[in-house]
C-alpha cells in the first residue's frame, strides 16, 4: 500500500485551519520528549544521576537541561545548557561535527538534510540516546544509494552517545539493519519509508521503548507501532501495534493515528500518545506494561477538539501525569490568533482527573506567557524534582523568526517563564548562540546529572 507523505498528515491542526509552507511541514512534527525509567525509586521521568560521591555532604554532579531542535541547520541539533537555562552550547549535530568513536569499527556520524535529529532524546543505562526520525536507510548524498531499488527515505533512527557527547555511534534503525536476533522464535526488523522510527523514546528496567509514529499495519496506513528492544539494542520486537498482527489495540486505531508519538510508564502501566488520533484532536491510551489490556483515556475535563494533538508529548512523576497538547486552541473559540498555542494537561497517575493547566482554555496562563498562533507549546516535556520544562517549537523571537523556545514552570503549573529562546534571547545571546528560523529549538527535552 503506498504511503501518504507523513508531513501532510502529522501536522497538528493547520491542515483544516491554515496551510503551512512546504519548508515548514518537513519539519514541523516533534513527536516527543525525553523519557528514562520509571520506576519509583527514580520517579522523576528524564533525571538520571551519575556520581560517584563518597560524601553526601559534597555536592560533586550538576543537572544539565538538554533540548533537541530537530530543525537546526536542516538536520538537528541538541543544546546542553544549565538547568537555570544559563552556559548553552550546541552540544551534538547541527553545525558541531561529530568526532569519532574510540572503536575504529565504528564510523564517525554523518548527518544529512531532514534527517530531524533530536526529534527525542534519552538518559538510559549511563548513555544518551538521541532520536532522528527524519533518517534514511543509505547515505543521501551518496547518488547511487539513493537510486537504489532499496532506499527507503525517512525510516528513523537512534543514535547512542556518552553522557559527555563522545563516542557516538548510529544504535538502532537507519543506515544500521537490525541484528538477527539471539531468540529464533523472533522475527528480524525491517523498517521501512515513513516509519518515523524514534518518534519517541523510553527506557524500563531492562527494556528500550521506542516509538515509530508513522509505521503501516497490514491494511491501514500509518497506525504507529512501539517497538521494544534489550538497553543493548538487541532482540527487538514489534510490540505494540504496527505489523504485530497479535496486538490488540490495533483494533482501536485507525490509519494516521500515529500511535507512539510519547511514551511513558509507571510500575503498573504503559501509557502511549497517538496525537493524529480522531481528526487529530489526539489521545493517550493505557495499558499494561506488556502493551495489552488498553484503554483510551477520557474524562469530563479534557474536553478535547479536533486538531488538539492530545498526546503529543509525556512525562510524569511520583504524583502526577503530565500530557501536552500541542495544537490546542486558546478562548475565546475562532479566535485566530489563539490556534494551535498549546496545552499541558496534569492528571493522576490512573489517567484520570486531568486538568488543563498552562496555556489553551486556561486563559490566565495564556495571557501571563503571551501564547501566539502555532505556538506549538508543549511539543515536548521534561520534569526535574521543582520545575516542569515545556518546548514550545513554533514560539517566534521579538524579530519574528520561528525558532522555538522552553518555558519553565513549577510542578502546579505556576510561575511560568520563557526560560530560553523565542523572546527571551538573552540567555543564548550571552553564550553566543544565534537560533535560526525553523530550528524548532524544544523538540525534545531531558534532564541529566553529571559529575562536575
Amino acid at each position: 500500500m503506498k504511503k501518504r507523505n507523513f508531513h501532510s498528515i502529522v501536522k497538528f491542526s493547520l491542515s483544516r485551519k491554515f496551510r503551512l509552507q512546504s519548508t515548514a511541514l518537513l519539519f514541523l512534527f516533534s513527536m516527543s520528549s525525553c523519557k528514562t525509567s520509571s520506576d519509583n525509586e527514580n520517579s522523576v521521568q528524564s533525571l538520571v544521576k551519575v556520581t560517584n560521591s563518597k560524601n553526601a555532604n559534597i555536592k560533586t554532579s550538576q543537572d544539565y537541561l538538554l533540548i533537541g531542535a530537530q530543525g537546526r541547520a536542516g538536520k538537528g541539533a541538541v543544546f546542553k545548557c544549565n538547568i537555570d537555562g544559563k552556559n548553552c552550547i550546541e552540544f551534538l549535530g547541527g553545525n558541531i561535527k561529530f568526532k569519532a568513536p574510540d572503536d575504529f569499527t565504528e564510523h564517525s556520524i554523518v548527518l544529512y538534510p531532514r534527517n530531524r535529529f533530536g526529534s527525542s532524546l534519552l538518559i538510559s543505562n549511563g548513555k544518551l540516546l538521541i532520536g532522528s526520525l527524519g533518517r534514511d536507510n543509505k547515505k543521501v548524498s551518496d547518488a547511487a544509494s539513493i537510486s537504489d531499488p532499496n532506499f527507503k527515505e525517512d525510516i528513523g533512527t537512534v543514535f547512542q552517545c556518552n553522557l559527555d557527547g563522545s563516542n557516538c555511534v548510529e544504535f538502532i534503525g537507519g543506515e544500521i539493519p537490525f541484528p538477527k536476533p539471539t531468540n529464533s522464535a523472533l522475527k528480524k526488523i525491517s523498517l521501512f519509508t515513513s516509519d518515523y522510527f524514534g518518534s519517541s523514546l523510553f527506557a524500563l528496567k531492562d527494556k528500550l521503548l521506542i516509538g515509530a509514529a508513522g509505521r503501516n499495519s497490514a491494511d491501514k496506513d500509518e497506525i504507529g507501532a512501539v517497538f521494544k528492544c534489550g538497553l543493548d539494542g538487541k532482540n527487538c520486537v514489534e510490540a505494540i501495534a504496527g505489523k504485530n498482527k497479535a496486538s490488540k489495540i490495533s483494533a482501536s486505531l485507525a490509519k494516521y493515528d500515529a500511535l507512539g508519538s510519547s511514551i511513558y510508564a509507571t510500575n503498573s502501566s504503559l501509557f502511549i500518545g497517538a496525537k493524529n488520533k480522531k481528526g487529530m484532536s489526539g489521545a493517550v491510551f493505557k495499558c499494561n506494561l506488556e502493551g495489552e489490556k488498553c484503554s483510551q483515556l477520557k474524562g469530563p475535563n479534557l474536553k478535547l477538539n479536533e486538531n488538539d494533538c492530545f498526546g503529543s508529548s509525556l512525562v510524569g512523576n511520583a504524583s502526577s501525569l503530565y500530557i501536552g497538547s500541542m495544537g490546542r486552541n486558546g478562548l475565546p473559540p475562532h479566535t485566530p490568533y489563539l490556534y494551535d498555542i498549546g496545552a499541558v494537561f496534569k492528571c493522576d497517575l490512573n489517567g484520570n482527573n486531568c486538568k488543563e493547566i498552562i496555556g489553551g482554555a486556561n486563559t490566565k496562563s495564556v495571557e501571563n506567557l503571551g501564547l501566539f498562533f502555532r505556538d506549538y507549546f508543549a511539543a515536548s516535556l521534561a520534569l526535574s524534582k521543582e520545575y516542569l520544562f515545556i518546548g514550545s517549537i513554533g514560539r517566534k523571537s521579538e524579530t519574528g523568526l520561528k525558532t522555538g523556545a522552553v518555558f519553565r514552570c513549577q510542578l502546579d503549573g505556576s510561575n511560568c517563564i520563557e526560560l530560553i529562546g523565542g523572546r527571551n534571547k538573552n540567555l543564548l545571546e550571552v553564550d553566543g548562540i544565534a537560533l535560526s528560523n525553523d530550528d524548532l529549538f524544544g523538540s525534545s527535552l531531558a534532564i541529566v546529572s553529571m559529575p562536575n
